[in-house]
C-alpha cells in the first residue's frame, strides 16, 4: 500500500525529489539527463505487507528504511543519482555490524534481486539518513 508519492520532472540540469512525510531523497546531479531532454520520476514509499522482499533471519537481515519504488522501472542515468533513505538506528550501523551487508533490492512479490551499488552506503552525520548511489531503476 503506497502511503506517500511524489513525482516531478527533471532535465539535464539535475533536481531533487523530496517525501516530506517520510524523509526519503532522490537527488539527481547535473548531466545526469541527456541535454535537451526531461524525463518524469517518481518516488512511492509503501508500508511494509506481504510484499516486502523476503529477510534471511540467519544472516539478521531486517528492513531498515520504508520500503521504497523508484521509477519508471528500468530508467538509467547517465551519471549516477544519490537514493537518501530514513533508518532506524538499531538496524544499521550500530556497534558490531557492518554496513557493507547493505543491501538494496529491487522487485516484488516473490522476485526480488540484490541491486549492486556503486559505493558502500554513507550515514549521514546526525544519523538521520544512509545515502546510496545508483545509476538505473
Amino acid at each position: 500500500m503506497v502511503i506517500e508519492h511524489v513525482h516531478g520532472v527533471v532535465d539535464w540540469k539535475g533536481g531533487k525529489l523530496e517525501c516530506p512525510e517520510s524523509g526519503v531523497e532522490l537527488i539527481v546531479p547535473e548531466s545526469a539527463i541527456p541535454f535537451g531532454t526531461h524525463q518524469e520520476i517518481f518516488i512511492k514509499v509503501c508500508k511494509e505487507n506481504q510484499q516486502n522482499p523476503p529477510l534471511d533471519q540467519e544472516k539478521k537481515e531486517a528492513l531498515m528504511s520504508p520500503l521504497v519504488m523508484c521509477g519508471p522501472q528500468g530508467l538509467s542515468f547517465l551519471c549516477p543519482v544519490e537514493l537518501r533513505l530514513p533508518y532506524q538506528v538499531q538496524n544499521f550501523g550500530t556497534e558490531g555490524s557492518d554496513t557493507n551487508n547493505f543491501v538494496l533490492k529491487s522487485g516484488s512479490g516473490t522476485s526480488w534481486k540484490n541491486i549492486e551499488l556503486l559505493r558502500p552506503p554513507i550515514r549521514s552525520p546526525n544519523d538521520k539518513f544512509v545515502s546510496v548511489l545508483v545509476n538505473h531503476f
